[in-house]
């Protein structure tokens, strides 16, 4: 598996969420990798965001896709770096994919329905069944366990020096 190139294509890209700023997808590189990539929306300010936030993980990921110091590993894809967008010669960061398929928001929205049990009735308690399956515990402590790895997470990024507003 080589590094990351300089140019990306995002041609085929999917969207995977978007912001004031920027829009996240999910790609396929030249040699077949799953990666996520992040681009600024064009003249609003996204640029410096996306320069902030490649200085952010340049900082976790001291070695360019390595993975972060414990317990960050367990909570951040590897960062891999900075490419050029062809054509626009834009800048896009790229982290590998971490191969989930669902995320946080599918679970909480229900939007999750192979993960939906027989005993279910509605979207959102085959969202919880799917979630304590996803976490390893039981429906009854999902809100705890999501809020207790949300919280690690947080203090570990403070522990770096790293803010969120």
């Amino acid at each position: 598996m080589g590094g990351l190139a300089e140019w990306i294509s995002l041609d085929g890209a999917k969207i995977l969420g978007q912001g004031t700023y920027g829009e996240v997808l999910t790609l396929f590189d030249d040699d077949g990798r799953q990666l996520v990539a992040k681009r600024a929306k064009p003249g609003i300010g996204g640029e410096k965001y996306l320069a902030r936030e490649a200085a952010v993980n340049a900082r976790l990921f001291p070695q360019g896709g390595a993975s972060a110091a414990p317990p960050l590993d367990a909570f951040l894809a590897p960062y891999l770096g900075e490419a050029k967008h062809k054509p626009s010669n834009a800048p896009v960061l790229v982290w590998a994919h971490c191969g989930c398929t669902l995320t946080l928001k599918d679970y909480l929205e229900g939007n999750c329905v192979e993960g939906r049990s027989p005993q279910s009735t509605t979207k959102i308690d085959g969202a919880r069944a799917a979630l304590a399956n996803a976490l390893g515990v039981a429906e009854g402590d999902v809100a705890w366990e999501v809020l207790a790895q949300l919280s690690l997470a947080v203090a570990s990024l403070h522990d770096q020096g790293v803010l969120h507003r």
